[in-house]
């Protein structure tokens, strides 16, 4: 398995973001397989133990996971690795690694002692192990570009603060639309709601940029761009502070939890993963405005077009098997994952709002048709009909532009189908928290917002200018 220790010289292990490989962490690598298979098991071991030539062994999702809560529970199905290579070698190591497995597992096979839950692991393609690059991650802002940091006044004062938000009338407009109740509205009083057991509030877990300092509703924090700050996930960009004042102000009832996920303008894989998985340790709404593919340029090094024949979007790393897997494991497990469609105008939605088991957003504006900046499309990862799409108010910014609000006078990049997941995110919590217990699951909640979008005759709603492709099953009113 290679009798050279690897290196410890730190441009080797690489810990700095860059752009060069398919918009991936530089010198960084995530493995993954079943917790049953012996093989990879064995290869990770070599990794740690330094025998293999040039791997720097740098954590595991289970350890991670508990330096941030330490009552964590082990992940059961899948392990997860973060593996430093030498910078520029990642691909190469990606084969390497893969060549390696495939010599391991074939001892395992030959020695006539692999289990049945190994074998089990092997039948399923989804176990299968898999070594990736650890991916950026795009943030789904606003649709007119990367908002500009707001500047504070004194640098003893914070960058971002909640208090100098404002929602715009085109806020309470979408209130209306989606029959929000009102702060007053008798309709909040418990009985509007059924029983929730014994009593736990409805979570939801939002993976963005943090929040401000001064948000006064009930949250926790977890920055995991900076495990020495790991409770204060300070927002210096403003994004994740609005998208809690929209889910806030929708589902008042709800208790957020921030995940701050990115920093210094991408968000690491690896950090959104952990994210997604403390989110799910009980079941909650997981809110994530993120996409894959940093660039909007053909790859440098491989050349890549989409399957369109066009420059690729969305660079060539769209996908990613590994979050893909960990979306599926979370939601099987009773949470729900709410992802924004993207902005960039295409008939095709973004990645992870793609994944089957993801409920895509678009955004509409106040006259029900698709904004300008919206991503939309039926397809899902498989190329087979989304089931999942809903679309949601996220503002507008051709003229006659409708701000959702803004900071002070600045209503600069207030629109865009992270607010419009924002908006849905604070209506899916409206149907969890009416939901009765066995019904509180991601197909429950889908199938309550579906119907939500019908009329009594059980016919789907056709608003002027509805179409199934850029509207999905419609508009979920409560």
């Amino acid at each position: 398995m290679g009798d050279k220790k690897a290196s410890n010289d730190p441009s080797q292990s690489g810990h700095k973001t860059g752009d060069h490989f398919c918009d991936s962490k530089a010198g960084e690598l995530i493995i993954s397989h079943s917790s049953a298979d012996a093989a990879a098991q064995e290869l990770v071991t070599e990794i740690k133990e330094g025998k293999i030539e040039h791997m720097k062994y740098l954590n595991g999702m289970d350890e991670w996971l508990k330096h941030w809560d330490s009552n964590m529970p082990e992940i059961t199905e899948y392990k997860l690795h973060l593996v430093g290579v030498p910078y520029g070698q990642e691909s190469w190591k990606m084969n390497y690694l893969q060549f390696l497995y495939k010599q391991t597992l074939i001892g395992h096979l030959q020695s006539g002692k692999a289990s049945l839950e190994f074998a089990g692991a092997l039948a399923r393609p989804d176990l299968h192990f898999i070594a990736q690059p650890n991916h950026l991650l795009k943030l789904v802002g606003a649709a007119a570009g990367a908002a500009p940091a707001q500047q504070p006044a004194r640098k003893s004062e914070p960058v971002v603060k909640a208090g100098n938000f404002r929602f715009s009338k085109y806020h309470q407009q979408y209130r209306s639309m989606l029959n929000v109740p009102g702060r007053s509205d008798t309709a909040l009083a418990p009985a509007y709601y059924r029983e929730v057991g014994d009593s736990v509030p409805v979570t939801i877990a939002v993976l963005d940029t943090g929040v401000a300092a001064d948000f006064t509703p009930n949250r926790e924090e977890f920055n995991l761009t900076d495990p020495e700050r790991s409770g204060q996930a300070t927002d210096e960009q403003g994004h994740g502070t609005i998208m809690c004042k929209i889910i806030s102000d929708v589902a008042l009832f709800a208790r957020i939890r921030v995940f701050k996920v990115w920093n210094e303008g991408a968000a690491v894989e690896w950090d959104a993963l952990a994210g997604v998985l403390l989110a799910s340790k009980t079941p909650s709404i997981i809110n994530v405005s993120l996409r894959f593919g940093l660039q909007d340029v053909t790859c440098s090094e491989c050349g890549r077009k989409s399957n369109l024949s066009r420059a690729l979007t969305y660079s060539h790393a769209t996908r990613s098997t590994v979050f893909e897997n960990v979306i599926r494991l979370v939601v099987d497990a009773g949470s729900i994952v709410v992802a924004a469609a993207g902005n960039e105008n295409r008939n095709e939605l973004a990645y992870p709002a793609r994944f089957n088991h993801a409920v895509a957003i678009s955004s509409v504006n106040s006259r029900l048709k698709r904004s300008s900046f919206s991503n939309y499309g039926t397809t899902n990862s498989d190329g087979q009909p989304h089931e999942n799409r809903f679309a949601l108010p996220g503002g507008e910014t051709e003229p006659p532009a409708e701000p959702i609000g803004s900071f002070g006078t600045d209503t600069r990049n207030m629109a865009g189908t992270s607010h419009a997941a924002a908006y849905a995110t604070g209506v899916v919590a409206h149907f969890w928290q009416r939901a009765r217990t066995e019904e509180r699951n991601p197909m429950g909640l889908i199938a309550a917002m579906r119907m939500a979008t019908e009329s009594p005759d059980k016919k789907a709603t056709k608003f002027s200018g509805y179409n199934a492709a850029e509207h999905g099953h419609g508009i979920p009113r409560l």
